[in-house]
């Protein structure tokens, strides 16, 4: 029986089966999403009806994804002509990658480098591109096409990794966000040059510093979001941090996994700030006052009571998260032991003589954020309820934390130092008298 649903239906379901994941807040990869790949050939199949109708609507046929080289063929060749035909003029969404160090011999072979070629051909008509070819230089070739096209008019959201020479971005008006991943040293000469008009979010993998200097020049007045995945070399310390500080005056969101960049870095509009426990025993406090007016804090790592104490510097927290976020997980290469907070540290720091974090009001612990290996051998928070001697029980360190910051005042004339009015523990360990036991000691 032929179906008998209306066109605009069909045509809503036909755009949630090519939908792709939205990974705004990770940092984008080479996934080859085989389900939405092929989707529209399927619903073509269907009847009459809804192949005339799928043939008809050029959104359908726009996921330009493909599988690792070494399970490219002639298949995917024929897939891309007739992605082609069929999408005419709609903006489309590539994914592509390979590494050559581990896939030479397939590379060489020639279908990878057709499709490759065939993508760049359709660099007008790019809306989101992932785009990570490494390993070119090894096989006598560059990746120099890349970077002599002039314009991208409708691309919007860009993921490039390459371990060759980075040249200059072409012009994007439409471009939101980017991620760039290169080897060091790759980075010679400013990479943004053009017209980005709508760049806030920018991801750095690579060395750093000349990098950082490109964006100063370029998008100093524009950044909201900024993320540096690279250690923090000697390109500043020869001059000094007073005189190669760069002021972004707009960034709100700043995300490192080396602590050291803070020395370099203004941002007064700044209230967010990630990061790992890289080097902060070794930050100066007037560096840590510089950005006394970030509210939101997400360290992630195994912090230690020293290292937690610089982190009191900031002294404005309202919000205090202890997960690992999406692009230091892709620093991290998800290493576990990097996920977990010292035991006692907590505690030990709420016990300090002056107040710590005087403004928390919520206090997080995600399920990347807390013990699942090392010490706690991945026994979760239940088996060190009843052993307060070893003090090694996570769920007793929050309740002591929280009762430390949490002290009413002695009599009602003075001011209370209680500010904590949420906790909330994301992980599958967590005993289910904790939640009840933290109710009754956070602000009403």
């Amino acid at each position: 029986m032929e179906p008998s649903l209306p066109e605009d239906i069909l045509l809503l379901i036909f755009e949630q089966l090519v939908r792709v994941e939205d990974t705004e807040d990770k940092w984008p990869a080479v996934v080859y999403n085989r389900r939405v790949a092929q989707a529209p050939f399927i619903v073509a199949a269907i009847c009459r009806r809804w192949r005339e109708l799928a043939l008809a609507t050029s959104i359908l046929w726009k996921y330009f994804g493909f599988p690792k080289a070494v399970s490219m063929n002639e298949r995917d060749l024929l897939r891309l002509e007739l992605l082609r035909s069929r999408v005419r003029n709609a903006p489309i969404d590539v994914v592509f990658g390979w590494d050559h160090r581990h896939e030479a011999d397939v590379c060489t072979g020639g279908t990878s480098i057709l499709l490759f070629d065939a993508l760049l051909e359709l660099h007008l008509q790019w809306k989101s591109v992932v785009l990570h070819v490494v390993g070119s230089v090894d096989c006598d070739w560059t990746t120099d096409q890349v970077f002599e096209c002039l314009h991208w008019p409708l691309l919007e959201s860009l993921s490039l990794a390459i371990d060759d020479k980075l040249g200059v971005i072409p012009a994007a008006p439409r471009m939101r966000r980017m991620w760039l991943d290169c080897e060091r040293k790759s980075v010679e000469k400013p990479f943004i040059v053009g017209s980005y008009p709508a760049l806030t979010m920018i991801g750095i993998y690579c060395d750093s510093s000349p990098a950082l200097r490109s964006l100063a020049l370029a998008l100093r007045g524009q950044l909201v979001e900024l993320a540096l995945i690279d250690d923090c070399d000697d390109y500043f310390a020869e001059v000094g941090p007073e005189a190669t500080r760069i002021v972004f005056p707009v960034l709100q969101c700043l995300t490192l996994d080396d602590v050291c960049w803070l020395r370099h870095i203004d941002a007064p509009a700044l209230r967010k700030l990630l990061l790992t426990n890289r080097h902060i025993p070794s930050m100066e406090v007037e560096t840590m006052r510089r950005f006394e007016h970030v509210q939101d804090l997400q360290p992630c790592g195994e912090f230690s009571t020293r290292q937690l104490a610089v982190l009191t510097h900031l002294s404005n927290i309202k919000t205090l998260t202890f997960d690992c976020p999406p692009l230091l997980m892709t620093a991290f290469k998800n290493r576990q032991e990097l996920r977990q907070i010292n035991s006692g540290a907590l505690c030990n720091v709420a016990s300090f003589d002056a107040p710590v974090w005087p403004h928390l009001e919520h206090l997080y612990f995600g399920a990347a954020g807390w013990p699942t290996s090392s010490s706690y051998s991945g026994r979760g928070f239940n088996a060190f309820i009843s052993d307060r001697g070893h003090n090694e029980d996570p769920a007793q360190d929050i309740i002591d934390f929280v009762s430390a910051r949490n002290l009413r005042a002695a009599s009602t004339d003075e001011p209370a130092v209680a500010r904590i009015v949420q906790v909330v523990i994301n992980h599958p360990g967590a005993p289910e008298w904790l939640e009840e036991k933290l109710q009754e000691l956070v602000v009403d």
